[in-house]
C-alpha cells in the first residue's frame, strides 16, 4: 500500500508492534514520520532519499543506532527517547544535520552513561551546537557557555573525545527494497495494526 503513494507526506504507524520499517524508502515526499512505541530494533528503512522529512517521532522502541539518520539533510525535530542508546558515539550520526533543531533524548542508557543529569546535559549542548531545545527544555545562552566551560573539564574532555569517535558495530547499512521484495516489507509495516497517513 505504502510503497504506491509516493507522494505521501505524512505517516503514522505508531502503536503497531512493528519489528521493521523497511519498505518506505519510495515515500520521498515524507515530511512527517510517527513509529513510536513499536518494537523495532533499528532505524533501518529510513534512507537519504526522504531528503524532505523533518520530523521523526521513534520513541518507545528498541533502536540502538542512529546511523539512518545521518544523512537526514533537512530533519529538525527527533524523537528518540525510551531506546536502548548506549553509545554516546551515537550522536555523531546527528552532528552533520544542521537542521536539527529540537531533540527529545532522555531516558536512554547513554545519558545515565553521562553521570549526573547536569553532565548529561552539558554534554549533549556542548557536543549538538545546532539544537536549541533539549528534552522539551530551551537552551539557553548561558547553558550554553556552561556547557563549554563543562567540556573542557576531564569528564566533558573524555566524554567529547568518545562521541567523536566512529561506533564500532551498530546497524547494518539502510538497504532499498526493491521490486519482488517491497510488497512483503509493506506487509511488515501495515499489517496487523492502525495506520494513519495524508
Amino acid at each position: 500500500i505504502v510503497y504506491r503513494m509516493p507522494k505521501l507526506s505524512s505517516l503514522n504507524v505508531a502503536f503497531n508492534r512493528l519489528e521493521t520499517i523497511q519498505g518506505l524508502d519510495a515515500c520521498t515526499e515524507l515530511t512527517v514520520l510517527h513509529v513510536s512505541h513499536n518494537k523495532l530494533a533499528s532505524l533501518n528503512g529510513v534512507s537519504t532519499s526522504m531528503s524532505k522529512l523533518r520530523v521523526l517521532t521513534a520513541a518507545n522502541n528498541r533502536i540502538s543506532s542512529l546511523e539512518p539518520l545521518k544523512g537526514l539533510g533537512v530533519l529538525q525535530d527527533l524523537w528518540i527517547q525510551k531506546n536502548a542508546l548506549a553509545n554516546v558515539a551515537e550522536l555523531g550520526h546527528l552532528r552533520s544535520i544542521s537542521t536539527l533543531k529540537r531533540l527529545v533524548l532522555n531516558p536512554n542508557p547513554l545519558c545515565k552513561a553521562c553521570g549526573t543529569p547536569e553532565s548529561y546535559r552539558c554534554f549533549v549542548v556542548a557536543f549538538l551546537t545546532q539544537i536549541v531545545q533539549l528534552d522539551g527544555k530551551v537552551i539557553t545562552e548561558k547553558e550554553r557557555e556552561r556547557a563549554k566551560m563543562w567540556a573542557l573539564s576531564p569528564l566533558g574532555s573524555k566524554l567529547i573525545k568518545r562521541a567523536e569517535r566512529r561506533p564500532s558495530g551498530g546497524s547494518p547499512p539502510t538497504r532499498s527494497v526493491g521490486g519482488r521484495n517491497r510488497p512483503s516489507a509493506v506487509k511488515a509495516i501495515t499489517g496487523g495494526g492502525a495506520l494513519s497517513f495524508s
